[in-house]
């Protein structure tokens, strides 16, 4: 698991993932529902991966799924 966010580009930026984690390029990474956000929600494909052993993390990009996503417009409704 990790933390996805803009980095100023058309992609994302996949952070906190550790050396250990195992992640290939291709892979679908979706919303955890780990905070208000269902789960299961497509974020975008694994694009490009730079791991180091010097490191702690891993570098990883993400193209997202989405490419006209605005925040501001978006309203999750969820059934109780």
């Amino acid at each position: 698991s990790g933390f996805a966010r803009g980095d100023g580009s058309d992609k994302l930026s996949f952070e906190l993932i550790v050396q250990a984690d195992e992640i290939q390029e291709g892979d679908r990474v979706v919303t955890s529902g780990d905070d208000h956000v269902p789960p299961g929600l497509l974020i975008g494909s694994v694009e490009n991966i730079q791991a180091g052993q010097a490191q702690l993390f891993k570098r990883v990009r993400i193209a997202p799924a989405l490419t006209e996503l605005r925040f501001a417009d978006i309203l999750i409704l969820r059934a109780k």
